[in-house]
């Protein structure tokens, strides 16, 4: 930071001069302001509204910022100390390397090009998803809900899951938008801080060539029975082998037969927990996270999980006779 200079209007009055000079008083070392605006306020008692009228338009302090990426001096001028301390901050942080306008057009330009890039490669990762017929590997349930994602908005889609899965399986919803995304044939936008699904777009091919055959969604009485005996919760007790008799025969072993069609899906996050059972037995649990909601009984809404609520006030939300849905 060079050459720093008070700038006064020349058609500034005469009686705002005293103010700003007050208001300006840097001290060259610290390059600290003397005189916060409270105590410019208070030494010359005015409120900070007219404070700002007098200095804004009447006077700058103007200085040269160093360019480290190109050698150069960027001339810089402000009207207030908040926003030459903010400068002075950024241009002093070890994290933020000043740049120039020059230097930081060519950064966006830059930035720009490799979006571009990057949106291509996307482009052509959505193509080929539309080109293998990737919808033809989904089972029932996925592939009606690639179908209603091409012709529902989200909130629309959300009311109607909420309708047929109901509280305790909602999560499905979301946890089958993301296995969609990781086959390319939807991409979703997610929430950095909680991981929630915001919103969802399909590539204008999909919708081209998506054509919905309702026999896939299995509608038969036995395939209805069938995905209701679906589930991707792994539930097993382990039993001790009491008749084994060699040191290196499994410790637990048995026979077992399932009442439910078990999927355990590839590239998802499960929780899995073991507990102790009478006669040294084990019981083993493998659940998905995206399916972990409990089933509060007259519970307030703020006293369930924060997903269970956003699920909740999502469903509210689309019912809502304001938003035009109804």
């Amino acid at each position: 930071m060079k050459n720093i200079q008070l700038i006064i209007k020349d058609n500034c009055p005469t009686e705002y001069v005293e103010i700003i000079k007050f208001y300006w008083e840097l001290n060259d070392e610290t390059l600290e302001f003397t005189n916060k605006p409270k105590g410019v306020r208070s030494k010359f008692n005015i409120e900070q509204p007219k404070l700002n009228k007098i200095i804004q338009p009447n006077s700058a302090i103007t200085f040269y910022l160093h360019c480290k990426n190109c050698n150069s001096y960027e001339f810089i001028e402000v009207n207030s100390q908040s926003t030459f301390n903010i400068l002075f901050k950024s241009y002093n942080s070890s994290r933020n390397i000043f740049k120039c306008k020059h230097c930081e057009e060519i950064a966006n330009l830059e930035k720009q090009k490799e979006q571009e890039r990057e949106r291509q490669e996307r482009l052509l990762e959505l193509d080929k998803a539309v080109d293998e017929k990737r919808w033809m590997n989904l089972n029932s349930f996925q592939y009606e809900l690639l179908h209603l994602c091409l012709t529902k908005s989200f909130s629309e889609l959300k009311k109607h899951y909420w309708s047929k899965l109901g509280e305790n399986r909602y999560g499905k919803l979301f946890h089958e938008l993301k296995v969609l995304a990781k086959m390319d044939l939807l991409e979703i936008d997610v929430d950095p801080w909680n991981g929630r699904i915001k919103a969802f777009q399909y590539y204008s091919r999909m919708k081209e060539n998506f054509i919905y055959n309702p026999a896939k969604t299995e509608t038969t009485a036995y395939h209805q029975d069938f995905e209701r005996r679906e589930t991707s919760q792994l539930r097993l007790t382990l039993t001790i082998d009491k008749s084994k008799f060699h040191p290196d025969s499994p410790k637990y072993a048995g026979l077992v037969k399932f009442k439910q069609r078990i999927v355990i899906e590839p590239d998802v996050e499960y929780s899995f927990a073991q507990w102790e059972r009478s006669g040294d037995n084990l019981y083993f649990v493998l659940t998905p996270i995206d399916e972990i909601y409990p089933a509060p009984n007259q519970t307030p809404i703020v006293r369930v999980p924060t997903s269970l609520q956003d699920g909740i006030r999502d469903f509210l939300e689309s019912i809502n006779p304001e938003n035009g849905d109804w």
